[in-house]
């Protein structure tokens, strides 16, 4: 018989010295499972081998901390002689930043990286793509095959290793962007950070979010050339005591200019740059923090804060 788990004054819990939460990247990537969508030719592998670099190297991504580790790329559906190619165009790559071209599936998938974490004192793993590595058959979903997922997040808690997942996104546009990735209700239910990749026109431009059980609310506009990517003008830098990003500065400056409400297609028609989805998710962040909330299809200031103001 099984002995029953530690069970707690939540009090005394409160009360007890816990480090506060690793993040393999600020914000982004937490030790548990975290989920990378994007349509396809989107940019999430080069996305995610530039990620798996800095952490292997400990330096800043996208602007944001790492904390070094090794890390094991999973890729699944490319073979050696593509991984050449994709190294030969990224460039250097830290020794502490390991390959592998196929893995098990199922239940012997998650016991075999296990047995990796251990063997090799792994503080990363990326898992290029996911759909190479659960069960065959397995409906992704099915809320009821929930328990895959949370038996690969519980590796990641009990290891105190980040396992970001690849994913792919449907093509129709959704009004809660987590939903975009195809066939994922159980896998976006257990996943600690949810980080989305967008394409936003036609050039090199494209849109991250992040947000998850611990996920960390963040919106990003990109810029990619080849395989590298940066911050697109400074954006992602926190303006104030606030902490709201340029973008959604603009956003929440344009609600509080029409106190009777707007839409998100009329904040974007007065912004000139961004589109309605794109303002619907900016102004999602700017209500968490309890400057505007929403009415039907209106927006409206709740604490005006015009930027620049220190309040």
């Amino acid at each position: 018989m099984m002995a029953l788990p530690e069970i707690v004054v939540w009090e005394e819990l409160r009360r007890r010295d816990i480090p506060s939460r690793t993040w393999h990247v600020d914000g982004m990537v937490t030790p548990g499972l975290n989920l990378l969508f994007a349509k396809v030719k989107q940019g999430k592998s080069w996305f995610s081998m530039a990620m798996a670099a800095a952490v292997a190297s400990g330096q800043p991504f996208l602007g944001r901390k790492t904390v070094q580790g090794k890390v094991l790329y999973i890729n699944t559906e490319l073979d050696e002689t593509a991984s050449h190619e994709r190294a030969i165009s990224f460039g250097a790559l830290p020794p502490g930043l390991l390959v592998c071209h196929s893995w098990s599936r199922g239940r012997q998938a998650l016991d075999d990286l296990e047995e990796a974490i251990l063997g090799d004192k792994l503080r990363m793993i990326v898992v290029d793509m996911l759909t190479g590595f659960i069960p065959l058959g397995m409906d992704t979903d099915d809320y009821g095959e929930a328990s895959f997922w949370n038996s690969l997040r519980k590796i990641g808690h009990r290891h105190v290793v980040s396992i970001l997942g690849l994913w792919h996104a449907g093509k129709s546009p959704r009004e809660d962007w987590p939903d975009a990735a195809i066939g994922s209700t159980g896998l976006v239910g257990q996943s600690d950070s949810i980080i989305g990749l967008r394409k936003v026109g036609t050039g090199n431009r494209v849109r991250l979010e992040v947000k998850g059980n611990h996920g960390r609310d963040i919106s990003l506009n990109l810029d990619y050339e080849g395989c590298h990517w940066k911050l697109a003008n400074g954006d992602g830098i926190e303006t104030g005591p606030h902490g709201l990003t340029g973008w959604q500065l603009a956003c929440f400056d344009i609600v509080g200019q029409n106190p009777d409400g707007i839409t998100s297609a009329g904040v974007a028609e007065l912004h000139g740059t961004l589109t309605p989805e794109q303002v619907r998710s900016h102004l999602r962040n700017v209500e968490t923090k309890g400057h505007v909330k929403k009415d039907g299809p209106l927006w409206y200031p709740v604490n005006p804060v015009k930027h620049g103001q220190t309040g």
